[in-house]
């Protein structure tokens, strides 16, 4: 144990001089530099504090961790006393396992072929997503919402999965399912539910379902953004409420979030997003993340702040430090590590 504690010890160490900072303090002012975090509901406080002063050292001043409420109320005093604020990280639409949506089968996206998320999981597992226009499922994620609102402390509300079934793959992970897709096809066109059958022809006149390729009707893909950025706005109006921040995961760019997964998140009501850069995923190299991410700020045009989400595994040594440089000189406000458990693992392969 003591071996491996010196080991990421050894690590943050490393990441602060990436950072080409030894503390937060020499940071910018307006930088926010944040890691997503899985939660270990069996750690203890000593432990949280420990990994705490490694993510200040590291110049990490924000936390999205997913957790329940017992172990928020155990973090965020103690990330308090760092300066650290904590997001509660929640997963929005994909909801694998939700006990209340189970029971509720008619609630489950469906795709072009009339195949339900509730029955048959796309791409993997732990897929099986709601469609956001159905009221019963938007109540579902209020709940959710007020429920962390409550929690005494917490600084904001994270958003992942927030949008529909990718529509389109990133290109690194087609071979993975020995799929190509070159255009978006009917078995991953998600959001053809009765709910949103009915309310699109009660507007339009017509029905997608009726066209020999739906995805090139400008009024079904923008419906079906639109179903996504109503439902997030309503959620930042609550949370706003409350004077908390919200946030959210989402694709590359707002160019790329509408083709490939219908999110639209440039016209999102929120406080900061995190786009995810990760750039080995689309077989591009590191002057891309920058591409990328000026691409956001420039939509954006200082309506949110942009954090650059990078994927650790793929950065390792001297990328990782060109990663964070590229994103600052592209218009982020910061960087995002996924996660903080392939954060450790990697740099402490590299040390032993």
């Amino acid at each position: 144990m003591r071996k491996k504690f010196l080991h990421i010890n050894a690590l943050i160490a490393i990441v602060a001089l990436l950072c080409g900072c030894s503390s937060q303090k020499e940071q910018s002012a307006s930088q926010k530099n944040w890691i997503w975090i899985h939660a270990n509901e069996t750690k203890t406080e000593q432990e949280w504090n420990a990994d705490f002063a490694k993510y200040k050292t590291a110049g990490i001043n924000a936390i999205l961790i997913g957790a329940n409420e017992k172990v928020l109320n155990t973090v965020i005093p103690l990330a308090h006393q760092l300066d650290i604020e904590v997001h509660a990280w929640m997963w929005t639409l994909n909801r694998p396992g939700d006990t209340t949506a189970l029971q509720n089968p008619e609630w489950y996206s469906v795709n072009r072929l009339g195949e339900s998320c509730f029955e048959k999981r796309p791409y993997v597992d732990y897929y099986q997503w709601l469609c956001p226009s159905i009221p019963e499922v938007q109540n579902l994620i209020f709940t959710q919402v007020n429920n962390l609102l409550k929690i005494e402390g917490l600084d904001g509300i994270h958003l992942d999965y927030v949008r529909y079934c990718d529509a389109i793959l990133p290109t690194d992970l087609w071979s993975k399912y020995d799929i190509v897709q070159d255009k978006v096809y009917a078995e991953w066109d998600y959001g053809y539910n009765p709910s949103n059958l009915k309310a699109f022809e009660a507007e339009y006149g017509y029905s997608p379902l009726s066209l020999d390729d739906p995805n090139t009707d400008a009024n079904w893909v923008n419906f079906r953004l639109n179903t996504v950025t109503q439902l997030v706005n309503q959620i930042a109006t609550m949370v706003h409420s409350k004077n908390k921040a919200l946030t959210a995961a989402v694709f590359p760019s707002p160019e790329m979030s509408r083709t490939m997964v219908y999110q639209a998140w440039d016209q999102w009501n929120l406080d900061g997003a995190l786009p995810m850069i990760y750039h080995n995923f689309y077989k591009e190299d590191i002057a891309w993340i920058g591409e990328t991410t000026a691409e956001g700020v420039a939509t954006v045009n200082n309506k949110f702040p942009i954090y650059t989400g990078l994927f650790v595994p793929n950065l390792e040594g001297d990328s990782l430090k060109k990663a964070f440089d590229t994103a600052l000189q592209s218009g982020a406000k910061g960087w995002s590590l996924f996660d903080a458990a392939s954060f450790e693992t990697i740099h402490e392969s590299k040390i032993n």
